[in-house]
């Protein structure tokens, strides 16, 4: 994660929200907006079989289909990304559905790095398109867990998947939204999703946002050379290929370079590491606020 304050936000003040945190909720989109992709989820989940489970539709389609809904989802909410976002460019979006009565709890996770997140940043948008809260199947984060690890996420290297109990589950944030508002965060902070305990479904839509001069990229684990190889990686790769690349199946993407592993492997990233890391950054922060109040004499 790089270190310096987030630049996508018009509000600076929400780039250093985030920056600090990992994850921040606006106000996004307008009521036209919402009918729109209200309208645009119906029509697609209409003839789907989403079972008591959580669906995303990238990977449960045709290429075809999922190029069409991404470009679909880009048009409605082009004027949106434009009144909150700069600097950015529009990578991938889909929709996001959690049925009614769900069993489902989405752990503590990380999501794929496409970016070198060392220079540059990609931003996870999630909207929901009626209220969403913890009783519904809504998100939780864990704070300031995007500056945690300096780890690969991919299909090759996985993803650490750690359970919100414990310690953790003290200071995991769960997050209460309106239809039209989002809560943004660092594909690599930590989130999660509670069941949906409702009658009715969950439907979100989630987009990737990627800082403007990004290129995007897939590491793969090369478990015979001990290195990362690094795979040029487009949306229409993702939205054609995700159950090749979910499986390290880099054959359809274009090879650019090597590199050497990162400093923390996917196997470092455990229940007790994460907790050792929450508490150890809540300790010197709190350190920090009581050192502030005596020096402001508060």
């Amino acid at each position: 994660m790089v270190d310096n304050v987030m630049n996508l936000f018009i509000d600076d003040s929400l780039n250093k929200d985030i920056s600090l945190l990992g994850f921040c909720k606006i106000p996004f989109l307008n009521n036209k907006e919402i009918e729109l992709l209200y309208n645009l989820s119906n029509d697609f989940f209409i003839d789907k079989e989403t079972n008591n489970e959580l669906y995303n539709s990238h990977n449960r389609n045709s290429p075809e289909t999922n190029i069409k809904l991404s470009n679909q989802i880009k048009k409605i909410t082009e004027e949106a990304l434009e009144r909150h976002f700069k600097n950015y460019r529009f990578f991938i979006g889909h929709f996001n559905l959690k049925k009614g009565g769900s069993d489902t709890f989405f752990n503590l996770h990380q999501d794929w790095c496409i970016v070198d997140e060392s220079k540059f940043h990609s931003l996870q948008i999630w909207i929901p398109l009626d209220k969403s809260s913890p009783e519904n199947g809504g998100m939780f984060f864990l704070p300031r867990s995007h500056k945690f690890y300096n780890n690969f996420r991919s299909g090759s290297f996985g993803v650490p998947v750690v359970e919100a109990r414990g310690k953790l589950l003290k200071y995991i944030r769960p997050q209460i939204l309106s239809a039209g508002e989002a809560v943004c965060f660092f594909n690599s902070t930590f989130h999660g999703t509670f069941e949906n305990k409702s009658i009715n479904d969950r439907s979100v839509v989630l987009m990737n946002i990627i800082s403007a001069e990004s290129p995007t990229s897939y590491f793969n684990l090369n478990k015979q050379t001990s290195q990362t190889d690094v795979y040029e990686l487009t949306a229409n790769k993702i939205l054609t290929h995700l159950p090749q690349l979910e499986k390290g199946d880099v054959s359809n993407l274009k090879f650019i370079y090597t590199i050497a592993l990162p400093n923390h492997l996917i196997g470092d990233v455990t229940e007790r590491s994460l907790e050792y890391n929450t508490l150890n950054t809540n300790h010197f922060l709190k350190k920090l606020y009581n050192r502030s109040r005596k020096f402001f004499g508060l």
